[in-house]
């Protein structure tokens, strides 16, 4: 399932919104549907289309607040099989900077309260409050530069995530 676009208009999106514009025909593929399709439609992507998959599930939930970022990091920190997958996919856009970030926070978060991370939890630990803030900051701009280097990855292997129109 590659996005249909002529190419006229791939070339005129900027790097940065070229990864959503991939992504965005998969989003009503897997909104409130069943975990099963979920993963159906996982399975039927290229390789190209799970790294942008796995970084547009992940950074569209965590970019909405500190509180989000730290409940999704949670998330996905204790299911081995999703990190492993969201870490595998931001290695084939380079972004080890954000690799080392995702790690760093991981490692921040406290071990015992990871499968029952919730959104509150911000507000009643000052101290775990303030960790994800500083990382949250960081987040955002790396976030930002990594849909850059998606961009720049689907411009040099565009068959892998777009099919051109006429």
């Amino acid at each position: 399932m590659r996005r249909r676009l002529k190419k006229a208009d791939f070339d005129a999106l900027a790097d940065g919104e070229l990864g959503a514009a991939c992504f965005e025909p998969l989003v009503p593929l897997i909104r409130a549907k069943p975990d099963r399709t979920k993963r159906e439609v996982y399975r039927g992507l290229t390789p190209g289309q799970r790294a942008l998959f796995m970084y547009h599930v992940y950074v569209d939930h965590a970019k909405r607040a500190p509180e989000q970022f730290y409940w999704w990091t949670a998330h996905y920190a204790v299911q081995p099989d999703a990190w492993a997958e969201l870490i595998g996919g931001l290695r084939a856009f380079g972004a080890d900077g954000f690799i080392a970030l995702l790690e760093e926070t991981k490692a921040a978060l406290p071990f015992g309260k990871l499968e029952s991370a919730a959104l509150g939890d911000l507000a009643d630990d000052a101290a775990l409050s303030a960790a994800i803030d500083a990382r949250y900051d960081r987040f955002r701009r790396i976030a930002s530069d990594t849909a850059e280097a998606i961009g720049r990855r689907i411009r040099s292997a565009p068959l892998d995530f777009v099919e051109f129109e006429e």
